[in-house]
């Protein structure tokens, strides 16, 4: 069977500016939708935690009639991709236990129902317990499915490598995003610097718990689930030590950091 061509609309774009963007939830995609939409717009987006609800008018690289082959040599075309374990807290503290759950599929219902959730955990080793509660419901959700399909907020990020190889796209580490942005794009906005600098950030409070609730087996447990994922962060960490790059040119593609 031939392989499938890569979606083209499965690239957000700017506008006017040949920067080309895919999307991973939880590896600084509101951060980087409201870059975009600064540098379409001019101004941020009225309510920057919401920019997901604008999805519609973002542009597609599907709509500039590119072929594969140019978008490839393309500058500008990235991704961002996360250590899963720092996923998987993002994750939980915002769409399991914080505000996000709102406006997202009824995971939290779901687990608080049917696996004993704690939707008020009032200790760290409430969070630990909650969160095992999780990884175990994730598991189960890909390998044989459950009470909802897949989502992607919690679908490895491995799932979108064929994507990322066929656009042979800039990867980013989301640790020290904004001078990777500035390095990648100084050179179509010269000012880019200044306007990553305004954004406003979303942010869980996932970074401060982290500490208190990852205890050996629950580190353990993430890792074997997302097993793929933690090995190719740790080759984006590797190649980007060895490159240690300075510029848009020497920033690494797919093809070099998963040859």
């Amino acid at each position: 069977m031939a392989r499938q061509q890569p979606r083209m609309e499965s690239l957000l774009s700017c506008k006017a500016l040949p920067i080309r963007y895919l999307v991973i939830p939880k590896c600084g995609c509101t951060f980087v939708k409201n870059l975009i939409w600064q540098l379409d717009h001019g101004e941020s987006y009225i309510n920057p935690p919401r920019v997901h609800e604008r999805t519609r008018d973002f542009a597609r690289v599907s709509q500039f009639n590119l072929s594969i082959d140019e978008v490839r040599a393309e500058e500008y075309c990235f991704v961002v991709l996360r250590d899963p374990i720092d996923r998987f807290l993002s994750l939980y503290f915002d769409k399991v236990v914080g505000d996000g759950y709102r406006k997202f599929v009824p995971l939290r219902a779901i687990l608080r129902e049917n696996h004993a959730l704690e939707v008020e955990p009032a200790s760290p080793a409430d969070h630990t317990r909650n969160c095992h509660i999780l990884i175990d419901w994730i598991e189960e959700n890909l390998s044989k499915g459950n009470e909802i399909g897949r989502d992607p907020h919690w679908t490895p990020q491995h799932f979108r490598m064929e994507t990322i190889r066929a656009f042979d796209m800039k990867v980013l580490p989301i640790n020290g995003l904004d001078g990777h942005l500035t390095m990648l794009l100084s050179d179509v906005v010269p000012n880019i610097a200044q306007i990553l600098e305004k954004l406003e950030r979303y942010t869980t409070n996932s970074k401060e718990m982290k500490s208190q609730v990852l205890d050996s087996a629950l580190k353990a447990r993430i890792k074997d689930v997302y097993k793929r994922d933690a090995e190719n962060y740790e080759k984006l960490r590797s190649v980007w030590r060895e490159v240690e790059p300075k510029t848009a040119l020497e920033i690494p593609r797919a093809s070099r950091v998963f040859e």
